[in-house]
């Protein structure tokens, strides 16, 4: 299944019957912010900038984790 929606800031999209709410936060040329929350079952994967560099991994994680019930 594939979904494209435009999102204005503040406007949310809910899955999985709520279970994963993603909130556009702000909007500046081809950059968005987002807030992703889902319960901690639910894996979250950033895009992968420098696959070559292990601390590029480790801050992956952190920044995984800080995602998940992100407001």
């Amino acid at each position: 299944m594939s979904m494209k929606v435009d999102l204005r800031v503040g406007e949310t999209l809910r899955f999985n019957g709520g279970q994963i709410v993603v909130t556009l936060l702000e909007k500046s040329g081809q950059r968005a912010r987002i807030s992703v929350e889902a319960d901690d079952s639910v894996r979250i994967q950033l895009p992968d900038r420098d696959a070559s560099s292990e601390k590029a991994g480790a801050s992956t994680v952190s920044q995984e984790k800080m995602l998940v019930g992100a407001v």
